[in-house]
């Protein structure tokens, strides 16, 4: 038969969260960050209990490049994850490592994600985030992120580190 979800036992019961949420979502994939932050934030004060608005907050906050306040969304993400299943949880271990700079752990987890979910563009990334951020393996980073955008040419976020690859490696050759 066929297995049904209650969704709002993943995200939240409350409308006006949900809505902030993937409008969140949506500006984050469009690299608009400081909008994703204000959606995030919307949906999380709406209710403090949406686990997965707080993972998304903390991506949000990590690309602002306010690592301290992405670690503390992380933890609170991570205390109320015993809602989320499967991807959403795996995802928020990687999620946790890569946010306090523990990129090669980051980046085998994200490896591991990639095998049980080999199309998730998150996921790819994310491993091109933890590679990147790392500095050892920039061809490994851009290949991350080029399957990202073959994936989805929409998710803006993926083109800003391959832009930064390109000029890091153009200047060595140069």
């Amino acid at each position: 038969g066929v297995s049904v979800v209650d969704v709002s036992s993943l995200t939240t019961r409350n409308p006006a969260a949900y809505r902030s949420y993937v409008r969140g979502v949506d500006l984050l994939h469009r690299a608009e960050n400081a909008e994703a932050a204000a959606a995030l934030q919307e949906a999380v004060e709406a209710d403090s209990s949406f686990a997965l608005a707080w993972y998304y907050l903390a991506v949000a906050t990590w690309w602002a490049q306010d690592f301290a306040g992405a670690e503390l969304e992380v933890q609170k993400a991570m205390h109320l994850g015993t809602r989320l299943v499967g991807r959403e949880r795996d995802g928020l271990h990687a999620l946790q490592s890569l946010v306090a700079s523990h990129y090669g752990e980051a980046a085998d987890q994200y490896r591991a994600l990639l095998q049980r979910y080999p199309d998730d563009k998150e996921f790819l990334y994310g491993l091109g985030e933890a590679l990147f951020h790392d500095g050892k393996d920039y061809p490994g980073a851009r290949a991350a992120f080029e399957r990202t955008v073959q994936l989805d040419p929409t998710f803006a976020v993926a083109y800003q580190h391959l832009v930064d690859i390109h000029v890091e490696q153009g200047d060595k050759a140069g």
